[in-house]
């Protein structure tokens, strides 16, 4: 059996159905207990709240409250996963440190890989300017150096230095 809901049966205790639909909602209610225990639930709510006074608002009630529902709404716009999960477990203490510690970790990454990239670019520019500087000065003939001259000696030096 299909039960009637709730909000029929509100619109049948104040009288706001149609008289075919009131019709199969009396059939109903005769047969079906579950629907009666609902609709005598509603009819006490319904009499407690008749004794309760009517309260008068303030005009300008409804443009606060409009006012202060579009402030909470603009408050929920950034919907991080991570911090809802860090709140609903507590974890709002943790969850910012453990950020700037990714965020760091991350941060030095990207920094070893630009240094990386900006160092080899560097080197490959100052090679190509030394090249270039010994091919317009003509200064191939220090590579030649004769044996027991002062430029062989230095060199003698320096290839002895790396040696060590």
């Amino acid at each position: 059996m299909k039960h009637i809901k709730k909000v029929k049966l509100s619109a049948f205790l104040d009288n706001e159905v149609s008289p075919e639909e009131r019709t199969r909602i009396v059939e109903h209610l005769k047969i079906c207990t579950f629907c009666q225990r609902e609709v005598e639930e509603q009819r006490e709510v319904s009499d407690f709240l008749g004794f309760v006074e009517d309260v008068e608002v303030s005009p300008y009630f409804f443009v606060r409250l409009k006012q202060r529902i579009a402030r909470e709404k603009s408050r929920l716009v950034i919907h991080l996963p991570f911090i809802k999960w860090a709140r609903r477990y507590h974890l709002e203490r943790v969850s910012i440190p453990v950020q700037i510690a990714v965020f760091l970790f991350f941060s030095c990454l990207v920094g070893n890989y630009l240094g990386k990239r900006i160092y080899t670019a560097r080197m490959e520019i100052t090679s190509g300017v030394s090249e270039e500087f010994t091919n317009v000065f003509n200064m191939k003939f220090f590579d030649n150096n004769l044996e027991g001259s002062l430029s062989s000696a230095y060199d003698d030096l320096l290839i002895g230095e790396e040696n060590e």
